[in-house]
C-alpha cells in the first residue's frame, strides 16, 4: 500500500491492476476506506513492459510475424545482442568469437545507452506534446 500526500488517497498494485482508495480518520475497519467520487479522474503514468518472445513450454508470446513493442530503432540491438549469445555458446570451438563476442557486445551496449536516453525524453506516443515533472 502507498499513501498519497493530496487527500489522504491510498492505492494497492496487485495481479495487474490497481485499486484506489480514500482514507478517512475513522477507527472502524469497514470505514475507514472508501473508494474515490464518480467522475474522479486518475491520471497513471507507467513504464510499459512487452509481451515475452514465444515461450516454448506454453506457446503463448511474440510470434515470429509480429512486432515487439520497443522502438524499432533498437531492434538491431536485440539481434547484435542474439548474435553476441551466439558466439559465446560457441567460444570453445572457435578462437575468433572473443573478438565478435566484444564487437557485438559494443554495440548492445551503445544501444542500452541510448534507449536509455530515449527513455527519458518524456513522450506521450505520437502526439508532440511533452510531459513536465512536477513536485508535490
Amino acid at each position: 500500500m502507498a499513501l498519497t500526500d493530496q487527500l489522504s488517497y491510498v492505492w494497492w498494485i496487485d495481479r495487474d491492476a490497481i485499486a484506489i482508495s480514500k482514507k478517512s480518520d475513522t477507527s472502524s475497519l469497514d470505514d475507514k476506506y472508501t473508494g474515490p467520487p464518480a467522475g474522479k479522474e486518475v491520471t497513471l503514468f507507467i513504464t510499459k513492459y512487452d509481451e515475452v518472445f514465444i515461450s516454448a513450454t506454453t506457446g503463448e508470446g511474440i510470434g515470429i510475424d509480429e512486432e515487439p513493442n520497443i522502438p524499432t530503432e533498437f531492434h538491431r540491438a536485440l539481434v547484435d545482442r542474439a548474435i553476441q549469445q551466439g558466439y559465446e555458446m560457441s567460444i570453445g570451438s572457435n578462437p575468433v568469437a572473443v573478438q565478435a563476442i566484444q564487437l557485438f557486445e559494443g554495440k548492445w551496449e551503445k544501444a542500452i545507452k541510448g534507449g536509455r536516453k530515449y527513455a527519458k525524453t518524456n513522450r506521450t506516443g505520437s502526439s508532440s506534446y511533452a510531459i513536465r515533472p512536477v513536485a508535490f
